[in-house]
């Protein structure tokens, strides 16, 4: 939950969130930042075997991409270009 507790407290361009997290899963996650108020910031999923039981249609629309593990870094830095503001 600290990890939603800093989403309301400062601005990020993405987030990039693995499904496996240890007290509340990636998509539990999504689920409640979900409640916010939006704009929302996108959300790339980082998923291994888990993801198999959620289709893409059952995402919200903030989660822009679901990378599959494992994954190759040219891959994620596309990503991240994509979505993320540059910084000046």
């Amino acid at each position: 939950l600290s990890a939603l507790e800093t989403l309301r407290a400062a601005h990020f361009d993405l987030i990039i969130l693995d499904l496996d997290m240890p007290l509340m899963n990636g998509l539990e996650f999504v689920s409640y930042y979900g409640q916010n108020r939006p704009p929302l910031t996108p959300i790339i999923l980082c998923s291994g075997g888990s993801r198999a039981n959620t289709k893409a249609k059952d995402l919200p629309v903030f989660v822009v991409s679901d990378l599959p593990k494992p994954f190759e870094i040219p891959e994620l830095l596309a990503l991240v270009e994509r979505y993320a503001q540059p910084v000046s």
